[in-house]
């Protein structure tokens, strides 16, 4: 499974979140001060996270995000869909389909029902570490 790059900017940005005090928001404007990306970048990424409820934003003097639960509640699989949506390691193309044809064979089929699994397999391991448990 390849993760986008931005998946590792947004996964950055849960964890300062979550490292944060209780109930202490970190603005926009810090995040990308100690992540060295761009405020517009985060801001898209921001969104993700706010959109699919992992954290929220807090508005006024001494706002910024804050989790929306507890850390302990948030697991990696949770962020991987907020930023990358449902995963699929593999698409066929013509080329399998080509030798399905060729040789009257399953292997498209085949192929893709393993790496569904391989993909369900992933995302339960992922769903059982929490962001606390990466702040550890």
């Amino acid at each position: 499974m390849h993760l986008a790059k931005s998946f590792e900017s947004g996964l950055a940005i849960i964890i300062m979140i979550a490292r944060q005090p209780e109930n202490h928001a970190i603005s926009a404007a810090k995040l990308v001060s100690q992540l060295d990306i761009s405020l517009t970048y985060s801001q898209k990424l921001l969104r993700k996270l706010v959109v699919a409820e992992l954290i929220k934003s807090t508005p006024g003097n001494g706002g910024g995000f804050v989790l929306a639960k507890p850390a302990s509640a948030i697991k990696l699989s949770d962020v991987i869909l907020a930023l990358e949506g449902q995963p699929k390691s593999f698409v066929s193309g013509a080329t399998l389909r080509a030798l399905d044809k060729h040789y009257s064979c399953a292997t498209t089929q085949q192929t893709e029902r393993a790496f569904q699994t391989a993909d369900l397999v992933w995302m339960q391991v992922l769903s059982q570490t929490s962001l606390s448990d990466l702040n550890r």
